[in-house]
């Protein structure tokens, strides 16, 4: 009995140390000409419902995460993508690790292994305060020229 209280405790730990990966997170490419950054959110995780959606190598676009999993404490995800004039795709594996509050992470891709950072993305309180008034429109097309311009 003791014994399975014990498991059960582990697991519950795990459980929610997967849950610190749920969130949005700017990402930062390490030691690299091109300056590229990243983002990714992750939800569900620690939860059978994990999923993701990322902006980042290739192409730059947001995507919804086909193939993502957490396990034993790190995060996988891939890309496969159709790659102009090119015979294979583009296969892109990212892991990440939570290491006191940072994402670490690698994306091994056709360039070779890239390491990258992540930081949770500040939250934005979207809110009306009350000093927003909708204004007139500014017609700046006539239809016909750009004499609005």
């Amino acid at each position: 009995m003791a014994r399975t209280i014990l498991l059960l405790l582990a697991a519950a730990s795990l459980w929610a140390a997967d849950t610190d990966f749920n969130g949005r997170w700017n990402i930062r490419v390490e030691d690299e000409a091109r300056s590229r950054a990243w983002w990714l959110e992750v939800t569900g995780a620690g939860t059978p419902t994990l999923q993701g959606r990322f902006v980042g190598f290739p192409g730059g676009d947001t995507n919804r995460i086909e193939k993502i999993a957490l396990k034993d404490g790190v995060l996988r995800f891939t890309f496969e993508r159709a790659a102009k004039g090119r015979s294979r795709a583009i296969r892109n594996e990212y892991t990440a690790r939570l290491v006191n509050g940072t994402l670490e992470g690698t994306c091994k891709s056709r360039e070779g292994l890239i390491r990258w950072t992540g930081r949770r993305a500040p939250e934005i309180a979207d809110r009306d305060d009350g000093s927003w008034r909708e204004g007139q429109p500014i017609h700046l097309f006539n239809g016909k020229d750009l004499t609005g311009w």
